[in-house]
């Protein structure tokens, strides 16, 4: 599909994200907002809980930062300006824009507050995890090179590297008691969603593009 770099599947792994994140925003503003797998992840945290690894979960943290992710979104969006990849470029400022605008409003929405005594303080709500959708830009970004060189050599291992950071970035989150491991889950999924966005609306804008000029 000449839409996404994610090609067919891009409009299902929307629909995929958006019914993960919108489930998981009703189960955490419920009566009982932790779930059984946020005691079971918070509980295997505290078990390995060390200062050695403690100092570099908090390196490994900041990975996952609003400030670190939007260099690195510059730069890639630099680069297909410069080449004039005007899909890809949309693809990429669309999903950025989705993320750094609807996290905080989902935030503000569910009103989901943050696991006690962390081991790093924000004033931010809870659900989803920024940290975990900035983490996905990573992913994307391999997903994005994949699409543009599918000839290029260690696709497999760029894969690997970008999936195991995202992963790490969004279990530092529950390690350092910033995040329920639900908050990290919804942040993942708010993250590729947002990445997919632009092939749901482009093929939507087509198709009535053409039912209208069929009328």
């Amino acid at each position: 599909m000449r839409y996404s770099p994610f090609g067919d599947r891009a409009p299902v792994t929307f629909a995929l994200c958006f019914l993960l994140v919108a489930g998981l925003a009703l189960a955490v503003s419920g009566d009982d907002p932790l779930l059984p797998g946020d005691r079971l992840a918070a509980e295997a945290a505290e078990s390995v809980h060390g200062p050695w690894l403690t100092e570099r979960m908090r390196a490994l943290t900041d990975l996952g930062s609003g400030v670190l992710v939007a260099v690195v979104l510059v730069f890639a969006s630099l680069g297909l300006a410069a080449n004039r990849k005007w899909n890809e470029l949309a693809i990429t400022v669309t999903g950025a824009l989705i993320i750094a605008l609807g996290v905080p409003e989902l935030k503000d929405g569910i009103g989901r507050a943050r696991p006690d005594d962390g081991l790093v303080s924000s004033e931010s709500l809870a659900y989803p995890s920024g940290h975990a959708a900035h983490a996905t830009v990573y992913v994307y970004l391999a997903v994005l090179i994949a699409h543009l060189s599918p000839e290029s050599r260690r696709l497999g291992l760029l894969f690997a590297v970008t999936i195991a950071l995202c992963l790490a970035i969004g279990l530092s989150r529950v390690y350092l008691g910033a995040h329920y491991l639900s908050d990290v889950v919804g942040g993942w999924a708010f993250g590729v969603g947002a990445f997919c966005f632009w092939a749901v609306f482009s093929l939507a804008r087509d198709r009535l593009r053409h039912n209208l000029a069929r009328e």
